[in-house]
């Protein structure tokens, strides 16, 4: 549940933000919802500056850091929500119309198998 609440927050401000053009109470809701927003950003950074004891100029980089957190994590949700739902389902047409599968496939395994480690003196099983 708390993976949506960034989301959300990006939406609810976009949403309300857009809807403040033309409905003037949408601009009320959205300064609540930033006031909520800041009042709870600033509660929790002060009550884990005052957990870790630490000064009040690193103290004062908490809220920034949570809001460039959430605000990030909310954006890349919504920008990755199209390629995570359609992932595999839209496959590239090659040149006669034909839609192709692209298998992604690893040299990991396979180098480590043919690879001989440093550490053994003998053959390797």
């Amino acid at each position: 549940m708390r993976q949506l609440v960034p989301p959300l927050l990006v939406v609810g401000l976009m949403g309300l933000g857009y809807g403040a053009l033309i409905f003037p109470l949408a601009a009320l809701l959205e300064d609540g919802l930033v006031l909520c927003y800041l009042l709870s950003n600033g509660l929790v950074s002060s009550v884990i500056a005052w957990r870790q004891r630490i000064g009040w100029r690193t103290a004062m980089t908490i809220p920034l850091a949570f809001a460039t957190i959430h605000l990030c994590w909310g954006l890349g949700f919504w920008a990755s929500l199209p390629s995570t739902l359609f992932a595999g389902k839209i496959a590239p047409e090659d040149e006669w119309g034909l839609q192709r599968c692209r298998v992604r496939t690893s040299r990991v395994g396979i180098a480590a198998k043919e690879k001989k480690p440093s550490w053994t003196s003998g053959p390797t099983p």
